[in-house]
């Protein structure tokens, strides 16, 4: 019993300085989190275009162990690279990877926007690549 009241003492009487550390830490830590929930929504989701769910495999590859503030900007940082080395030149891939860039650089500097949406892919997005990409494929003729 007395170690609880003593307990309660020591954090009534932390500073506020102390109580903002612990609050940014943990707030970076939800930045982290969310970064990689949406990542792994977006790869579940759109799993069923190629370039997505090779990009996914690539990246599921990649050791998460990260409990350190610079061990998630490490692990960020590789997920990065995994996307640029994993499929070069899709328009699905350049979609996702610039929007999971704003929430990296809001991670590593919270000064700059964070991607609001659920997703780093819409629905919108993939319907007007599709349709390009299917009239690309479509075979064309040439009038001499």
């Amino acid at each position: 019993m007395y170690i609880k009241i003593i307990d309660f003492c020591v954090n009534s009487s932390m500073s506020e300085l102390e109580k903002s550390k612990m609050l940014k830490i943990s707030a970076s830590d939800k930045v982290y989190q969310d970064i990689r929930e949406k990542l792994r929504a977006t790869f579940t989701k759109y799993s069923y275009i190629p370039e997505v769910a090779l990009c996914d495999k690539s990246c599921q590859e990649l050791k998460s162990e990260a409990i350190t503030k610079d061990g998630q900007v490490q692990y960020l940082l590789e997920v990065v690279l995994c996307m640029l080395q994993s499929v070069p030149n899709s328009p699905f891939m350049e979609e996702l990877f610039n929007n999971f860039l704003k929430d990296y650089i809001h991670f590593v500097n919270p000064e700059h926007i964070y991607h609001l949406a659920d997703y780093y892919l819409t629905d919108d997005f993939i319907l007007k690549h599709k349709s390009e990409w299917h009239q690309d494929q479509s075979p064309k003729i040439r009038y001499i």
